[in-house]
């Protein structure tokens, strides 16, 4: 049966061949051939074309697929110029909007004076209609608190502890040679791959942003909460009701840098006064070290020699992380050359095994490294474990709880699979990132000493309870590929590293 099919089949195969050299001369599909790299068509006519295509038939696959991502890339280049013209042009008119706009409100006399800044725009000072208890049971009612500040100053003052009593930020970022160096490995071998991104374009987009930067911050969530934009816990008002108060959570750095400069930095912001507590976080999953001592050192030493401030670090115990393929080929990847042809059915079952969310390779080329992340993010998602760092003030305390332990416990090798399978799920499995924001070296360093000086020095009304938690990698130890059996299972050990800064009680 098999073999009357596959007779059945070159017999079409040639007929198709005989008919295409009709319309197109042989020497010409010979011509062809030799220009994708495959062996010339010996002798160019019909039968010498079979006989070609048949040897070289796996190759002849790839050689096409490598030249139609050729054209793909010309139209990706033509998209991405498009829209950096798009871009330049739109920004520029928004800065004219601007400055139009600046101007005619200088020239036109308004009818009625606005408010002064900062201050709060009410209906009146009508009483509640109900008792407070009862405004509050509302709220818990899916009644949304932000539109009930809305209403008047008394509700203002009465739900505003609610909304604005507790925050948190997250921080990741990372050099961009990681993502540089898997994103042109891709763009130079995609025919190659066995595995590609939704959006290629994209990708492509990344890539040419991150030529002009040094550092990206990262856009990301907690894959086993999408869409979660707040922590839940209980917390007594001083009027002696206990009401369920949300942490409020940004992890997108747009959102960070819009809080920052918002809320933390602007003396005029009338919601700050209800800011109770402020937890940040910042990791870093690659270029600790010379981020630590080009940036943070010197502020750090600052923020040390004040009294009111408690700054401590910590280095706890190491944990295994795993590249996501075999040595041979990420070793492609890292000198950036062209990887074999033949590794699909390895490809598969090791994307089966290791590869929890289609949206990792190659997109997300932090594989080992997010798993730091991921450590700090279920540590921080339990609000008991994430307030106790505001109590810590010596080392020792700071040793005990720190967010790396309960993790080193748990990732002691038990067979490389598991440990792979385990460190996998922590990492790439745990964080999600969504999106890129590349900066300069110049740029970078100036957020982070602002944003840790800002959020080390933020002052309210209230006795306010803040701390920013630096982490990152200071130390990668590789495994000898000869003392593990299978390549793709070599651990490597990250030793992590923990800044905290937090008020002294």
């Amino acid at each position: 049966m098999n073999y009357y099919h596959n007779r059945n089949k070159e017999t079409k195969l040639y007929k198709s061949i005989a008919l295409i050299v009709k319309v197109i001369p042989a020497t010409y599909i010979a011509k062809l051939f030799h220009l994708l790299g495959l062996k010339e068509c010996e002798p160019p006519e019909t039968i010498g074309i079979y006989w070609s295509i048949r040897c070289e038939k796996f190759k002849l696959k790839y050689a096409i697929k490598k030249h139609l991502w050729e054209v793909q890339k010309v139209g990706y280049n033509v998209r991405f110029q498009l829209s950096r013209c798009f871009d330049f042009f739109a920004k520029h008119f928004e800065r004219a909007k601007k400055s139009f706009i600046s101007i005619s409100n200088v020239l036109i006399k308004k009818e009625f004076k606005s408010n002064p800044k900062g201050q709060l725009t009410t209906t009146g000072e009508r009483e509640l209609c109900f008792p407070s208890e009862i405004w509050l049971k509302i709220v818990d009612y899916d009644i949304n608190p932000g539109s009930l500040i809305r209403v008047n100053t008394k509700l203002f003052n009465l739900i505003s502890p609610m909304v604005y009593n507790s925050f948190h930020l997250d921080l990741v970022l990372s050099s961009t040679y990681l993502l540089q160096r898997q994103y042109s490995h891709y763009l130079e071998y995609a025919d190659r791959y066995y595995i590609h991104p939704e959006d290629p374009y994209r990708l492509y987009q990344n890539f040419q942003k991150s030529k002009t930067a040094k550092y990206e911050f990262l856009d990301t969530s907690h894959r086993k909460f999408p869409g979660e934009s707040c922590y839940t816990s209980s917390c007594e008002l001083s009027s002696g009701a206990v009401v369920s108060i949300e942490t409020k959570i940004f992890r997108d750095f747009e959102d960070v840098k819009r809080f920052l400069n918002l809320t933390i930095n602007n003396e005029n912001s009338y919601f700050k006064q209800f800011v109770q507590e402020l937890s940040t976080n910042i990791t870093i999953i690659d270029d600790f070290n010379d981020l630590f001592e080009d940036c943070f050192e010197k502020t750090i030493k600052e923020l040390s020699k004040n009294e009111a401030l408690n700054v401590l670090t910590c280095d706890p115990e190491s944990f295994h992380v795993f590249d996501f393929f075999d040595l041979e080929y990420e070793n492609y990847i890292r000198e950036n050359t062209k990887p074999q042809l033949g590794f699909g059915p390895w490809f598969d079952l090791v994307s089966n095994l290791y590869l929890p969310f289609k949206d990792i390779f190659p997109e997300a080329p932090y594989y080992r490294e997010i798993v730091i992340a991921g450590i700090l993010f279920d540590h921080l998602q339990d609000h008991k474990k994430r307030r106790k760092l505001h109590d810590i003030t010596t080392q020792s305390d700071l040793e005990a709880s720190n967010p790396f332990n309960d993790w080193s416990l748990m990732s002691k090798p038990k067979g490389d699979f598991d440990s792979k399978k385990e460190a996998v799920l922590k990492g790439p499995g745990t964080v999600k990132v969504h999106d890129h924001h590349f900066v300069t070296e110049e740029e970078t360093f100036n957020f982070l000493r602002h944003f840790v000086d800002s959020v080390a020095l933020f002052e309210s009304h209230r006795d306010i309870k803040c701390y920013t938690l630096i982490s990152g990698v200071t130390k990668v130890f590789g495994t000898s590929p000869d003392l593990v059996q299978d390549s793709s299972q070599i651990p490597y050990d990250f030793q992590p590293q923990i800044i905290l800064i937090n008020r002294s009680h």
